[in-house]
């Protein structure tokens, strides 16, 4: 197994999917940013910062798991590659304002809906050609140095 693979598979057994209760007054939905990662390091990093902000912030957000790691099979990401992603996840958002996946029902291409404070940072794995995905909703950090940005 790669070391990637083994540290995706210890992901998702350290953090159970979790569904987030959402106070009436924040439930404005569409998430400002969608990231997507494509190495294992930068993501680990990236869920790393959401959990220290989470527990850092935690009289605001109702849950200390207020990040959602879940499993998306992208079944072919060549189907999602023409979407303007951002536009996308607010159009959906607006009607279901959910902190979950999205099919969508115009493409076979699984997505995830936050608030609009919340980012959606997405791991894929180049290796699996986007069969293996990654997503999380994470609250967005504004002044934030990325030591793995290119």
């Amino acid at each position: 197994m790669h070391t990637s693979t083994i540290l995706l598979f210890i992901l998702q057994i350290a953090f159970t999917v979790s569904q987030v209760q959402i106070p009436r007054n924040q439930r404005t939905c569409g998430a400002r940013r969608v990231r997507v990662i494509q190495n294992s390091n930068e993501f680990k990093w990236a869920l790393d910062v959401a959990v220290r902000e989470v527990n850092k912030n935690s009289k605001i957000f109702p849950s200390k798991l207020m990040y959602v790691p879940t499993h998306v099979a992208l079944a072919d990401m060549e189907s999602c590659k023409n979407i303007d992603i951002y536009f996308f996840v607010l159009e959906l958002a607006q009607t279901k304002c959910l902190l979950a996946e999205i099919q969508s029902r115009t493409k076979n291409c699984n997505i995830v809906a936050a608030p609009k404070e919340y980012e959606i940072i997405c791991f894929i794995d180049k290796k699996t050609k986007g069969t293996n995905t990654n997503c999380m909703v994470a609250p967005m950090v504004k002044k934030l140095v990325n030591p793995y940005a290119k």
